[in-house]
């Protein structure tokens, strides 16, 4: 991994039904500003809509990573609410099918940032469910999902999805700021793959941004961390393959 591992990845994910009316013009604005810091950074960003695929409003994509800032603000510019129904919408269903969709870069910080109004169907009309969201957010890196919502009385229902993605809710798009997404913390290992024989002891020693201040370690992947420290170096003796 090198250098270029302190990049960041960031789908941004926009509600596009009718009820987002009073809203759109503002989120619009406000994850293309988002949008340019990341870029001005060295990260990636791209864009989609959603709405409720109950009402055959599927997940449309706007823009890839890799594009330009001209190609992502000509995909914010185009988005127009319409349709809907129940107030719920296919939020699970359009993770699943973005987080598959695009091509993640290895030591990339992963991140989804949802602009909505309202909920989600849970389980979603496709059979799609918080659980298999959040496998499928660890089965990547993970993929930390921040959902922006206005609405109070829906963060702990939304707060489901967000928080065990290492994700937040936020009320506007000002409190996820640049130290949430274009300057957090990272970390980074110098191998990609580490092998041995078993009984052989591991050396990890990550190199890290001057804002880290301590490490969570899960040596074991079972998604657990069962070890903190203040260093950036530990040892693990595996006695099984």
């Amino acid at each position: 991994i090198n250098s270029k591992s302190l990049n960041r990845d960031v789908i941004f994910l926009l509600d596009r039904t009718a009820s987002m009316w009073n809203l759109i013009d503002k989120y619009k604005k406000e994850g293309l500003d988002l949008s340019k810091r990341i870029l001005d950074g060295g990260g990636q960003v791209a864009l989609y809509t959603y709405g409720d695929i109950g009402q055959n409003e599927w997940p449309y994509k706007l823009a890839d990573f890799g594009n330009s800032y001209e190609k992502i603000e000509a995909g914010f510019n185009n988005i127009t609410p319409m349709g809907g129904g129940d107030k719920p919408e296919s939020l699970l269903s359009a993770l699943s099918s973005v987080m598959k969709e695009q091509t993640w870069r290895i030591g990339a910080t992963k991140s989804i940032v949802v602009l909505t109004d309202t909920n989600y169907h849970n389980p979603d009309f496709d059979g799609t469910t918080i659980g298999k969201i959040i496998n499928q957010s660890y089965a990547i890196d993970p993929v930390n999902i921040f959902i922006i919502n206005e609405d109070a009385d829906l963060k702990e229902t939304l707060e489901k999805v967000a928080l065990p993605t290492g994700g937040q809710v936020f009320t506007n798009v000002d409190s996820l700021s640049t130290n949430m997404l274009a300057s957090r913390p990272n970390i980074t290992l110098p191998l990609t793959e580490y092998s041995g024989a078993p009984g052989q002891e591991f050396s990890f020693a990550v190199s890290a941004s001057d804002d880290v201040i301590s490490y969570d370690w899960d040596l074991d992947f079972d998604g657990n961390y069962e070890l903190t420290t203040s260093s950036p170096i530990v040892s693990k003796t595996y006695l099984g393959p």
